[in-house]
Order: C-alpha cells, then sequence, then structure tokens
C-alpha cells in the first residue's frame, strides 16, 4: 500500500476526482484501489504540525511509501512559472534552529539535531531522490517532471523583502507548508518519499495578478492523472 496525501481537501479533489477517487475530509483516511493498487488518501491539515502527525499515522498504518501532493509558491516566476509541476529534490525548513540578533537562524545553534537522514544528523534541510524514491513506488509518471528545491514555512511570506531573503540564504525555488515534515518522517522510517507540487502564486505578493489557485489545483490534477496512470 501506498500514500497519497495532500494538505486539504481542495488538493485532494483537484488531485484526483477526475480518477474516480472518493471524498477525503481533512483528517481524513480512506482506502482506495486504482488500476490494481491499494493506496491510502489521506488529508493532513494546514502546515507543519499537521504533516508531522499525519506522517506517524501513514507509517502505522504500514504504507510503503508516500506521496506528497499540493500547491506551492514560486520564488522565481521566470524558472518556475504559475501551473507548472515540480518534484522535490530538498525540503528546507528556515526556522529551526538559534535565532541571531539580526533575526537569522543557526540550525546548528542549539546543538540538537531533528533527526537522521541517511545516517547524518538533519537540521534544517532533507536531501531527496525524488528519482529513486518514484522508481521505488512503481511511479514511473514521475520521470518526466523537473525537480527545484522546495522550502517549507509555519508563515506563507507575505513580504517581496522576505521572500528575497529566504531565497537568497538558501537558494530555493518553491514554498510550501508541510513538505519538510513528511520529507524527516519518511527519511526516520526509511520510507520512499516523493513530494509533487504546482505552482499557485508568486511568493511575498498578495496581488490578485500574483495568484492564480484554481489553475494550479487543474494543473495539480494532470500531473498526479500522470503520474498515477503510467504506473
Amino acid at each position: 500500500m501506498l500514500a497519497f496525501v495532500t494538505a486539504t481537501a481542495k488538493e485532494m479533489r483537484a488531485a484526483l476526482s477526475g480518477l474516480g477517487a472518493p471524498v477525503v475530509e481533512q483528517g481524513g483516511m480512506v482506502s482506495w484501489k486504482y488500476m490494481g493498487r491499494d493506496w491510502l488518501l489521506c488529508v493532513s491539515g494546514v502546515g507543519l504540525v499537521n504533516a508531522g502527525i499525519m506522517t506517524g499515522r501513514i507509517l502505522e498504518r504500514g504504507a510503503r511509501g508516500v506521496l506528497n501532493a499540493g500547491v506551492a509558491g514560486t520564488f522565481a516566476p521566470d524558472a518556475a512559472p504559475m501551473g507548472s509541476a515540480w518534484l522535490a529534490d530538498v525540503e528546507v525548513w528556515p526556522e529551526y534552529g538559534l535565532q541571531r540578533e539580526d533575526g537569522s537562524i543557526d540550525p546548528r545553534g542549539i546543538g540538537f539535531p531533528l533527526g537522521q537522514s541517511g545516517g547524518e544528523p538533519v537540521f534544517d534541510r532533507v536531501g531527496l531522490d525524488p528519482r529513486a524514491a518514484a522508481a521505488a513506488m512503481d511511479l514511473s509518471g514521475a520521470q518526466g517532471i523537473p525537480e527545484a528545491a522546495f522550502l517549507s514555512v509555519s508563515a506563507v511570506t507575505g513580504t517581496g523583502k522576505r521572500a528575497q531573503k529566504l531565497r537568497k540564504v538558501f537558494d530555493v525555488r518553491l514554498e510550501n507548508m508541510e513538505g519538510f515534515a513528511f520529507a524527516l518522517g519518511c527519511a526516520q522510517a526509511g520510507a520512499p518519499f516523493l513530494e509533487l507540487r504546482t505552482v499557485s502564486n508568486v511568493v511575498g505578493s498578495r496581488s490578485k495578478e500574483d495568484w492564480n489557485l484554481e489553475g494550479a489545483l487543474t494543473a495539480l490534477g494532470d500531473a498526479c492523472s500522470r503520474v498515477l496512470q503510467a504506473s
């Protein structure tokens, strides 16, 4: 059994309703058989805390791999435009560690790693291999989707200044609110993890012209159909 998890019920509907998947509400877990494969469909709720809780529940159910799908903001609209689909090749949590006087964060400042991945301590980032994860879960349709560095935050970036700083310090392309927790939980359990997101907005902008959530949800459905139907 594989787990398919989104943060919101709206993302779940957009991702899989075209494939005849059942309705799943926030906090819900529903079994689904598709093209001869067993899936556990899960809606975690928004944010890293909800994602961490759901990861534990998923792994307790015996899932042998996790596919997280959803929308994300782009730090680089020229390189990662609205509606484009991406796989995470690293997940970064920029808020963990010791805050210095200038407001920057030292992830090793308190001396406690969050866990381990590949035998190495994890502080503020989890390295991912989306090609290997897709192969391990037999999700061949993911192979044509490009990779990028993702960053997970507890509060959506609301200013251009903050967006520029995050992009410069962490060298990331997309912002989300759950991926790091899913990635860390799977890494510690030794379970393959694949994160697929489509771009809904420009990070740091609240202008209407820099947002297209409906377009991103449509693109998410197209990308998820490609990934699952090719498997």
